[in-house]
């Protein structure tokens, strides 16, 4: 056998051996993922399950400190007094005034006013008024802006 010859063989095994170690490797990455597959199927209907119970339940308790707090402001603040100033259609948001204000609490957005610009509290302003409609943050918004 001449050098040539040797050479040949010599890629053929060496490439005939990186096939089968690529065949061997697919066929248990193959393998682990049919054992682990139905495991990994369950844990995420199970996640899923989880997740659908937490957000009813949050669901639940927010309509239920919503009823209570409506109930606190109702005998609170007569319905004749109202923080609110009108506002023309064209200065009313429809998105969020500000990024992520929609999981604020009344005295997060209170402290935050201080930070904010005439223009952002205006927004806030007319934002709470359409939706929230909180007064505790609408009269810290008059105040504040009076102020």
């Amino acid at each position: 056998m001449n050098a040539d010859d040797k050479a040949k063989e010599v890629l053929r095994n060496v490439i005939g051996a990186s096939i089968t170690a690529a065949q061997s490797a697919t066929q248990a990455a193959q393998d682990f993922v049919a054992d682990k597959s139905p495991q990994i199927r369950q844990k995420s209907r199970n996640a899923k399950m989880i997740g659908q119970m937490v957000v009813r339940m949050g669901a639940s308790k927010a309509e239920e400190i919503v009823g209570r707090t409506r109930r606190r402001i109702e005998t609170a603040v007569p319905a004749t007094e109202s923080p609110i100033k009108p506002q023309t259609t064209e200065s009313i948001p429809v998105a969020e005034p500000i990024s992520n204000y929609s999981v604020l609490s009344a005295p997060q957005v209170i402290a935050l006013l201080p930070t904010l610009s005439r223009d952002e509290t205006e927004s806030i302003q007319a934002y709470e008024a359409l939706n929230r409609t909180r007064r505790t943050v609408l009269s810290a918004i008059t105040a504040h802006l009076e102020g």
